[in-house]
């Protein structure tokens, strides 16, 4: 979110939402390029490390916004561990609620992979910015066809694919292979 918001032409961002943890909104800077670029937060209950449950009033509102634009055919870009992971190396479980409208919607899924980005912005830091080789990939996880009868399932399917798609590109740069290829 914030690259996007700071570094993207205007004619991407304006294309783009993603969801973030909403007390993100209140961080000084990177909460006001967030609000200006239409990002969307995501209202949890708990502040509970692996607690996910959202305060369903408040992100009802918050998915008919989104609902709205995405059937523009926008770009969702969002993180479906739902946190970040202390092993950079090893993805978390994929929320299936994530998967919720690009089922609905019959969405396409990219996935955005980073390596090193927890040298550039550790864990432990409130801000980022530290120098490190970045690595990136952009790959296609799904192609948007999804059986409607069964939105749920395909949810499952959805969270535990993509997340299985995701973890070799993630492996592939842990490897190095991907130093090869750039």
């Amino acid at each position: 979110g914030l690259l996007l918001g700071m570094f993207a032409p205007l004619d991407i961002t304006m294309k783009c939402k993603t969801y973030m943890k909403s007390d993100l909104f209140d961080a000084f800077l990177t909460g006001r390029i967030w609000t200006l670029v239409g990002h969307l937060p995501v209202h949890f209950k708990s502040e509970e490390k692996g607690v996910f449950k959202v305060d369903r009033e408040k992100q009802a509102i918050v998915t008919q916004k989104l609902s709205a634009f995405m059937k523009t055919g926008k770009i969702l870009i969002f993180c479906p561990e739902g946190q970040i992971s202390q092993d950079p190396s090893k993805l978390q479980p994929f929320r299936r609620g994530s998967f919720a409208m690009v089922a609905e919607l019959g969405m396409d899924v990219w996935a955005f992979t980073t390596h090193n980005a927890q040298k550039v912005w550790p864990n432990s830091q409130k801000m980022g910015g530290f120098p490190a080789t970045l690595k990136l990939s952009i790959t296609k996880l799904h192609d948007g066809k999804v059986e409607k009868d069964d939105i749920k399932g395909a949810c499952i399917r959805l969270s535990e694919e993509t997340q299985k798609k995701m973890q070799k590109e993630v492996d592939r740069h842990f490897s190095g292979e991907s130093k090869q290829n750039q």
